[in-house]
């Protein structure tokens, strides 16, 4: 018999975040909780894709968009996170 664990993400919101700000950690939160979930780990994502870490923390933070490591990370996790109107292609 395994034992799960509960693990949560603790949102941080101060007086200085905006709505976009907010939307931004939103995604990035719900990007990282049905990631874990479903046993994907990030630094897969980077190893496939041929990029670092850091850079995909930087995609689901909302601080790059490339639309190639976007469209990955949605088809891998199976939902849509960013809508086509906020997803822009950006060199790498």
């Amino acid at each position: 018999m395994t034992r799960r664990r509960k693990i949560t993400y603790t949102l941080y919101i101060d007086e200085n975040d905006n709505s976009k700000t907010v939307g931004r950690k939103l995604t990035a939160r719900r990007i990282r909780s049905i990631a874990l979930a479903k046993g994907e780990k990030m630094s897969e994502w980077a190893d496939e894709l041929g990029v670092s870490r850091q850079y995909i923390s930087q995609v689901v933070n909302g601080k790059r968009t490339p639309k190639k490591v976007r469209n990955f990370i949605e088809a891998r996790l199976g939902q849509t996170f960013w809508s086509e109107t906020t997803t822009k292609e950006v060199r790498s």
